[in-house]
Order: C-alpha cells, then structure tokens, then sequence
C-alpha cells in the first residue's frame, strides 16, 4: 500500500475535524494539506493548513503536487452566506475547480461529502447543486470518485445551529417509522469510512447512500 499525500477541504468543519483526526492516525498518509480561508497554526509534523482566496485557486496549483488523494467535506448553509449565488460557490464552483485542479495533477482518488437526496434535477436548489457537482465529479473519470450523502450529520460543531438542534430531536423522537436512509448520521463514523475507502480497491464512481455509512 504506497504513501499518500491527501489534500482536504473543509477541514475546520464538522465532518472536516473528525477527517483529519483519522488521516493523522492512518501510518499510511505521510502528509496531508489543508485549503481554508484562514491561517490556523499545526503542531504535527504531516499537516500543513494553507489560506488560499477561493477566487483564485489557479495560483496555488503547486500545493496539488504529488497528492495522491482529495477529500472535499466543504460546505455551507443560503442561511449562512445570505445567498444562492454565494451558496453555489462554495458547493459547485469550488469543489469543481479543486477536481479540475486535482485530474491535471494527476490525483487517483476524489472523495466529496454530498448529501442524501441530492440529485441535478431535483426542485430544491440545495440538493439541485448537490446533484450537480456530484456529476460534474463523475465526468472527471478519476481512479476513483467516491460520493458520500450522508442525513442529518450528528455531531459537535464550532458553530451553534438550532435548526440541526429541532432537526435532532425530531429524528430521536420518530426514529422507528423514519425510513433508514433519512436517519442521522454520526459525523466521526463518515470520516472515519472515508479514510478507510481511500485504501480500497474501488475504483470507479462509488456513491454511499446514508444508510451505508
């Protein structure tokens, strides 16, 4: 099994956090790059956090040498960016250039944290741009191309969210009648499924439902 160098977005969020723990336990992984739109300091020798202006990634393709794999988990809320120009920014247009990127390099491996029901004809905008850079992926025909649309993420955020909270509650409350596809999911069971699916002979394009993480 050869080293690998992983690239990471999102790395500061949720499922992003969990991503990196695993990936510094995995003896495999000799280094890991971080893309983020602030300086955060690192105390370990195999990880290196880089802020970048999104606008611009073109100028920092030299941080996409001799990486082998990229886990994409970045993400955000209309609510959180007050809009769907900005919303679509930061869930299509960036994850698309990073692969664009990525395939001229050379990558092997793309793995990107969607969401359940997401699909490019769907009449909700959210799961609409969801589906979109999941096929804009798909034709990028990496060695692998891993798709993970996970419910309700559960798990301890930076960030205070009372939707997700409500959201919570109702899932625990009617969780024996919700269908198993729409039950939350624990955030560090993801990550650690995607660390694991980096060392796995699935080459191709692999999409996990929800009920399979």
């Amino acid at each position: 099994m050869k080293n690998k160098k992983v690239l990471v977005l999102g790395a500061t969020g949720l499922v992003g956090r969990q991503i990196i723990f695993n990936l510094l336990k995995d003896t495999n992984v000799v280094e890991i790059v971080c893309l983020g739109r602030r300086s955060i300091s690192s105390t370990h020798f195999k990880l290196e956090y880089h802020k970048i202006n999104f606008e611009k990634l073109s100028d920092y393709e030299s941080l996409f040498e001799n990486v082998t794999d990229v886990i994409c988990a970045i993400g955000t809320t209309i609510k959180k960016v007050k809009s769907k120009e900005k919303f679509k920014f930061v869930d299509y247009e960036i994850p698309k250039q990073v692969a664009q990127i990525a395939k001229a390099k050379g990558v092997d491996s793309f793995s990107l944290v969607s969401s359940v029901g997401a699909n490019s004809k769907s009449k909700f905008f959210y799961l609409q741009v969801k589906g979109e850079i999941e096929d804009v992926l798909k034709s990028f025909n990496f060695q692998k191309t891993l798709i993970y649309r996970p419910s309700l993420l559960l798990g301890k955020r930076l960030e205070f969210r009372f939707g997700e909270k409500i959201m919570e509650a109702f899932f625990k409350f009617f969780s024996l009648i919700i269908p198993k596809r729409y039950l939350p999911v624990d955030s560090n069971k993801l990550a650690k499924l995607i660390v694991e699916n980096l060392h796995q002979d699935n080459s191709g394009n692999q999409v996990f439902e929800s009920f399979m993480i």
